[in-house]
């Protein structure tokens, strides 16, 4: 987690505005309570170009 602090990590999560986190699932300890989900899901039984989209207010 000290690298993290290194490079002002907080202050993009905490901060002002919209940051984009891909596999946040492996820092939703350090994440904003109040925050918006975006899940995209591939399903390649659907076809090669389906995608499912979810959003979530939390």
């Amino acid at each position: 987690m000290e690298e993290m602090e290194e490079v002002g990590f907080e202050d993009y999560i905490m901060g002002d505005g919209v940051s984009l986190i891909e596999w946040a699932n492996l820092i939703e300890e350090i994440l904003p309570e109040k925050r918006t989900e975006i899940l995209i899901e591939k399903d390649l039984e659907q076809g090669f170009d389906y995608r499912k989209i979810t959003i979530r207010e939390l």
